[in-house]
């Protein structure tokens, strides 16, 4: 059984994920783990696909760059886009502390709270 402790956002607006090559906005991250993430895009993922992504919190200086694997994709119901699971590939050192710090952030920021999960594998 593994525990992962997520950030989950208030505003799925807080964390922006775009390509590192071009730019282009691929979407927002839902929640996040030091080990995986979930992105909300108004396109679908596919299940499989090895993404390079940019991650940035909007208004701040936090940022990096990682490769994902997305682990599952579907449309979701309640935000109206498509969502994807993803697991972060040897997660960056820049990556945990991006997780670490938003984790670490007191409450009434208007970004998110923790919350965790166990899992069986």
């Amino acid at each position: 059984m593994r525990h992962y402790s997520r950030q989950e956002f208030h505003s799925i607006f807080g964390v922006k994920v775009s390509n590192p090559r071009n730019g282009v906005l691929i979407g927002y991250v839902g929640d996040m783990s030091e080990f995986g993430l979930k992105i909300f895009s108004e396109l679908p993922f596919v299940r499989d696909e090895r993404l390079r992504m940019y991650l940035q919190v909007r208004e701040e200086v936090i940022a990096c760059d990682l490769n994902a694997i997305c682990k599952w994709s579907g449309k979701s119901a309640d935000v109206g886009f498509f969502e994807g699971g993803f697991c972060v590939e040897y997660p960056p050192a820049s990556y945990t502390a991006m997780v670490k710090r938003l984790r670490g952030r007191p409450s009434g920021t208007g970004i998110g709270h923790s919350f965790s999960v166990s899992m069986s594998v």
